[in-house]
């Protein structure tokens, strides 16, 4: 539209102009041709075209500034949506079977007799803390998966971004 405003300011000269019929009473009516012309016939209407170019300019700064915009806020969501699925498989393989065999060990000794429950009660709080960080990040990854969504305008480019599955998470 911008660039339909600079051809046009080419027709600049012949703003004002208009041609018709006239027509006066003086006792007695008269008509006859009419005629308008603009003051500034010499005007080739290069002021509105630099104008319609510096908006043309402006308007390309701004769709620049946009898209790098959008670039930035994808790279973000990708890289926090990886980071989160980093963690949570970190969690699924490390934190979480290491508290479960912990558990199993300490109610192996418990069941031996050689402590008391106190062990194993400690033992299950941690193993539930460790599986509540597991849902919190599964959460965390949901989230980020949203983000990601909204920033690259659907759902069929994330899961292009997002095929390998994380353990029981999906």
């Amino acid at each position: 539209a911008l660039g339909d405003e600079e051809a046009l300011a080419s027709w600049a000269a012949f703003d004002g102009f208009g041609v018709g019929l006239s027509g006066e009473h003086d006792g007695e009516w008269a008509v006859g041709p009419a005629a308008t012309v603009p003051l500034p016939w010499l005007d080739s209407g290069e002021s509105r075209r630099a104008g319609a170019r510096a908006s043309i300019v402006a308007a390309r700064h701004e769709l620049v500034r946009v898209e790098r915009d959008v670039v930035t806020e994808v790279r973000t969501a990708h890289a926090a949506c990886r980071a989160a699925r980093a963690e949570l498989e970190r969690v699924l393989r490390e934190l979480v079977p290491v508290q479960r065999a912990r558990r199993e060990q300490v109610e192996a000794i418990y069941l031996a007799g050689q402590t008391d429950l106190t062990a194993v009660l400690l033992a299950e709080q941690d193993l539930q803390a460790a599986q509540a960080r597991l849902v919190e990040l599964e959460r965390e990854v949901t989230v980020q998966r949203v983000r990601l969504e909204r920033a690259v305008g659907g759902a069929g480019v994330v899961r292009e971004l997002a095929r390998e599955p994380v353990g029981d998470a999906e």
